[in-house]
């Protein structure tokens, strides 16, 4: 199975039904791209394991921490689990290069705006 084709445990097909709230989320909050992470092999049998999730602003989104936070908070509540994000602008400008590699590779777009 090669990485980033198929996602096993996370069928996409599992999300269709949130399409409309994920796509009223993002608009809201000026989210560009929205990707669900694989899980690791070890959270595969959690069903309750948390959702992470890679996010790609547009270049006009100024959000606080606080935002995040509720952001976050948010798609939560969309998915029916815990989900945690992880900003793309954040990894290209702060993280190394194999962890940036390890998140394009795992990363399987619910959402991108056109």
């Amino acid at each position: 199975m090669q990485r980033g084709r198929t996602m096993g445990y996370l069928a996409l097909d599992r999300y269709r039904n949130i399409e409309a709230d994920l796509s009223a989320f993002c608009d809201r909050w000026k989210v560009a791209e929205l990707a669900l992470l694989d899980l690791p092999e070890q959270e595969r049998s959690d069903p309750d394991a948390e959702l992470d999730v890679l996010v790609t602003m547009r270049p006009d989104a100024e959000w606080t921490l606080f935002d995040i936070v509720h952001m976050q908070d948010e798609l939560s509540e969309i998915f029916g689990r815990r989900s945690h994000f992880y900003s793309w602008t954040g990894l290209v400008e702060f993280g190394n290069r194999e962890r940036t590699r390890m998140f394009r590779d795992a990363s399987h777009s619910l959402y991108v705006a056109l």
